[in-house]
């Protein structure tokens, strides 16, 4: 909770913080209400079997779904 507060107080307009975190303890609304708590304007989701659609060959692992990548902006 204070890396956060810390970074988007610090941060400035236009900064981003980048994580990882598991779809099974956050839904994308409750995490973006919880950044937006601290200060960070914006929130975007991805999950890791688009990813890997996107930039690797083949088919995603089974369970590439569960990660997700957050990327929070002031």
């Amino acid at each position: 909770d204070r890396s956060l507060a810390f970074m988007a107080r610090w941060g400035g307009v236009g900064a981003r913080v980048v994580f990882d975190y598991g779809a099974f303890f956050f839904d994308a609304a409750s995490l973006e209400e919880y950044v937006r708590g601290y200060g960070f304007g914006r929130f975007e989701e991805v999950a890791y079997d688009a990813l890997w659609l996107r930039y690797l060959p083949g088919a995603p692992h089974e369970n590439a779904w569960v990660c997700r990548l957050g990327v929070a902006t002031v």
